[in-house]
């Protein structure tokens, strides 16, 4: 045995088990992102089926120079002024219209505060 063949052999088996070892690396990131997902979906940070339902839209002016939010003396139906938190939570006066503003205007007592809605 020459003492060049033992050094190419220690080579190849280093390369072999660099190899596995980002294979392995590999797995775990991906089996790692997998838990995050299902995580999350469970806590219903997500959904997996892709439901999603924008209940929040703005009004779109009119005009260039009407500015979306302000439009002065108008209130909304139930006299709040504009850009105002309502006496009933979580509504929100923009641009005469009531919108749901939890994060804002906050809940009602006994009630907590899902994005911009209130839940149980």
């Amino acid at each position: 045995m020459k003492k060049g063949d033992n050094n190419s052999e220690t080579f190849d088996l280093r390369r072999k088990y660099a190899k596995k070892l980002l294979f392995l690396i590999g797995t775990l990131v991906i089996i790692n992102f997998i838990s995050l997902f299902v995580y999350a979906s469970q806590k219903n940070m997500i959904d997996l089926n892709f439901n999603y339902d924008f209940k929040f839209k703005l009004p779109t002016p009119k005009s260039e120079t009407e500015t979306p939010g302000f439009v002065e003396g108008k209130t909304c139906e139930d006299g709040t002024a504009l850009n105002e938190c309502s006496e009933k939570k979580p509504l929100f006066c923009y641009n005469g219209q009531l919108l749901e503003k939890a994060h804002t205007c906050g809940c009602p007592e006994g009630l907590k505060i899902n994005f911009q809605s209130c839940e149980k």
